[in-house]
């Protein structure tokens, strides 16, 4: 038993000196944003991308309303109640980008959960997708933001 334990963290190990020069892992706080409010109320929340990469990224955030239950985005926009600036943004290596957005439901949501993503997408230049990403996969982190709709 401690053979097969011992041989798992060496092989482990081995794999994490190979790649030890190639994995650099973005990350976003918090990852879960929860509030909260009552219908028609303003709020404010906050999410920090940090860049762990050598490189200078280039980040465009855009918001999308989600269903939890099926796990997925939601086209309508009337799900829609985070409010922020939709600008592109230079993040420098082991820098960080701190985006301030408004929370603000309409007045006609019901009370219950309601959740909003806040998605921050890297803009890659077209020459990587031909020569470094074939397949057109998108980089991108996510926030989720739940509001938690108050009765008054």
């Amino acid at each position: 038993m401690k053979f097969k334990h011992t041989l798992t963290i060496c092989f482990a190990a081995i794999l994490l000196f190979l790649n030890s020069g190639e994995i650099f892992a973005d990350s976003l706080t918090p990852s879960i944003f929860e509030k909260g409010v009552t219908a028609g109320s303003t709020s404010t929340g906050a999410v920090t991308f940090t860049n762990e990469s050598l490189d200078e990224v280039v980040i465009k955030p855009y918001v999308s309303a989600y269903d939890a239950k099926l796990l997925q985005l939601i086209s309508d926009e009337k799900g829609i109640f985070l409010k922020m600036d939709i600008e592109t943004y230079k993040v420098q290596s082991g820098g960080t980008l701190t985006l301030n957005y408004e929370i603000k439901p309409p007045a006609n949501f019901t009370p219950g959960t309601y959740f909003n993503l806040v998605v921050l997408q890297k803009v890659m230049p077209s020459t990587y997708l031909t020569t470094k990403n074939p397949t057109g996969t998108i980089d991108a982190l996510s926030q989720l933001v739940a509001i938690n709709i108050l009765e008054q």
